[in-house]
């Protein structure tokens, strides 16, 4: 049992690190370029394998994997909402 903890504690904070770095870095980066340079089929497939993991966490249980899997899918949606806002503001202007 012990080591089942130990390795959900590692699940934990490298899925948090992936989000608060990876995510957070993409958000940033997009909004000083003013351009997202992610294509949408890697959004949206990014995004199902987000929901997808939370489906797997409720199921299971595994309440503390939904940390990370949250904090990306809010990260995910300003994704997505930066990919149509700065597509719409290239087309015109």
């Amino acid at each position: 049992m012990a080591l089942e903890n130990f390795f959900g504690t590692l699940t934990l904070i490298f899925g948090v690190l992936l989000v608060t770095v990876g995510l957070t870095a993409q958000v940033v980066k997009n909004y000083r370029e003013k351009r997202c340079g992610n294509p949408i089929l890697l959004l949206i497939l990014v995004a199902f394998a987000n929901v997808s993991r939370i489906g797997y966490a409720v199921t299971l249980g595994s309440w503390y994997l939904l940390i990370p899997d949250v904090l990306g899918s809010i990260l995910l949606v300003l994704n997505l909402y930066q990919f149509f806002h700065y597509r719409k503001t290239k087309t015109t202007g």
